[in-house]
């Protein structure tokens, strides 16, 4: 019996407007009154998730994909993989070479590197723009920051195909979380393995669990749960993983499978 559903956020919960649908909220609603629990899976930091989701009841969120796990009913992490200061030195300059925005997830808040800042709008239109760290590779030096998620913004998406072939680093695992933007955790953090973890901690059993996802950064969630769904605007290689198409992110995707798959009224 599908008792949880895993679901990522940007591309799958959310519209292109990067909005939750209301009629998304019901869908959880209604899901959670069949005794269904609800745990988004997301590249954002635990302020990136949609109050009106947060609001409802869901107990466990996981975030800045699989870095973290929070139990947001009573305000403690349970879980946490951050990336040390040397490995995050490491992949700025890499990255560096690049036309890009670098950004991390530090302690819940978002600081960006100064270089074209000011065209963050021109890529992330309905996101809210990270604060200027100014030079943002001698603050973590200095201060020998250690962060959940960084997250590497481009202009052209063949440089950040190009820029990927390359991104090996010992302890950092990058993966593509959009075309235009990559983003690197600690190699043993995914959203997989943190609802591995959690799945472990509530004594849950992957015949359970029903995942739902758009992009690359959520195939490992698949590897964790039996029904494997995949937006219509999912990349392919996601199409190719899932054992469910749903409809798209503008259609309202996610309460259509949910409903298909539950039977909620």
């Amino acid at each position: 019996m599908l008792k949880y559903i895993a679901v990522d956020m940007d591309g799958t919960a959310l519209d292109s407007d990067s909005k939750l649908p209301l009629s998304t909220v019901n869908t959880f609603i209604d899901a959670m009154d069949k005794g269904i629990m609800i745990i988004p899976c997301s590249g954002r930091s635990l302020k990136g998730i949609p109050d009106s989701l947060k609001n409802i009841g869901i107990r466990y969120v996981i975030t800045a994909n699989g870095a973290k796990i929070t139990d947001i009913i009573e305000n403690r992490e349970l879980y946490s993989d951050v990336m040390n200061y040397q490995d995050l030195l490491e992949v700025i300059d890499y990255f560096m070479n690049y036309d890009v925005i670098l950004y991390v997830h530090h302690n819940g808040s978002h600081l960006a590197h100064h270089h074209n800042l000011e065209r963050f709008r021109d890529i992330r239109p309905n996101h809210k723009i990270p604060a200027d760290a100014g030079d943002l590779r001698e603050k973590i030096m200095h201060e020998k920051m250690s962060c959940e998620k960084m997250g590497i913004l481009f202009f052209d998406e063949k440089e950040k195909e190009e820029a990927l072939k390359d991104a090996h680093f010992k302890n950092i695992a990058v993966v593509s979380t959009s075309v235009n933007s990559i983003e690197a955790v600690s190699k043993t953090a995914s959203k997989g393995h943190a609802l591995g973890w959690l799945c472990d901690l509530l004594g849950i059993s992957k015949d359970m669990i029903m995942a739902i996802g758009d992009n690359d950064n959520d195939l490992s969630m698949f590897d964790v749960a039996d029904i494997k769904v995949a937006m219509a605007n999912a990349n392919e290689n996601v199409k190719k993983r899932c054992n469910y198409l749903t409809l798209s992110n503008d259609e309202d995707g996610v309460s259509y499978a949910i409903r298909e798959f539950m039977d909620v009224d």
